[in-house]
C-alpha cells in the first residue's frame, strides 16, 4: 500500500516490510488477512515477494503483533523465496507503466482517520485497477512534472481541484 513508482522516480529504494499474518498467528481466519492453513501462508508469501520483485523493492520479514513463521515447511519456503529473490535481483525492472494513478498527497488530509470514503475512493479501486489490462504506476501529484511521456492515461482519485490546478501542463 505504497506508491512504489513515486519512490523509484526519485531514485530511492523502497524497503518492503513483510508482516503478512500467518495461520500460525493468533486470531481468526481472515482477520488481518490471516489464512486458514500453511498452503494459504505459502501463497501469501509468494504474492508478497512477487510484489516486491516486480516493483524493484527490498524486503524483510517482520514478526510484528504476534505474527509467527515458526513452522519448518513455512521457514523452508521462505528460504526458497530468499534464493529466488537473489536470482531475480539483477534482472531489469525498469518501469513500463502506461497508466498513472496520481494521488494528491494533501487531499486525503480533508478526511478523518478511518473515514470509509478514503477506502472507497482510493484503496477500494486498486484491485480493479490492477486488473485493467495495462501496467499501472502509482505516483504523487507533486511528481507530475517529472513523469515520463510513456503514460497514455492519468487517473486522479480523490484529488483537491485547488491543488491540481497549480500542477502545470
Amino acid at each position: 500500500m505504497s506508491l512504489f513508482d513515486s519512490v523509484k522516480l526519485h531514485g530511492k529504494l523502497w524497503f518492503n516490510e513483510n508482516d503478512v499474518r500467518t495461520s500460525l498467528s493468533g486470531g481468526t481466519v481472515g482477520e488481518w488477512g490471516r489464512p486458514a492453513n500453511l498452503d494459504g501462508d505459502i501463497l501469501q508469501q509468494d504474492k508478497e515477494l512477487a510484489l516486491a520483485l516486480v516493483n524493484g523493492a527490498a524486503q524483510w520479514w517482520f514478526d510484528v503483533g504476534g505474527n509467527k513463521y515458526n513452522h519448518p515447511r513455512l521457514m523452508g519456503h521462505i528460504g526458497e523465496l530468499v534464493k529466488a529473490a537473489s536470482t531475480a535481483s539483477p534482472l531489469d525492472r525498469s518501469a513500463v507503466d502506461e497508466i498513472a494513478l496520481v494521488v494528491d498527497e494533501k487531499s486525503l488530509t480533508h478526511l478523518h482517520v478511518a473515514d470509509p470514503l478514503g477506502n472507497w475512493l482510493l484503496l477500494g479501486q486498486l484491485p480493479a485497477l490492477q486488473r485493467i489490462g495495462a501496467p499501472v504506476g502509482h505516483y504523487l501529484a507533486s511528481d507530475l512534472p517529472r513523469l515520463p511521456s510513456r503514460h497514455k492515461v492519468f487517473i486522479f482519485p480523490p484529488a483537491s481541484p485547488l491543488r491540481l490546478k497549480n500542477v502545470g501542463p
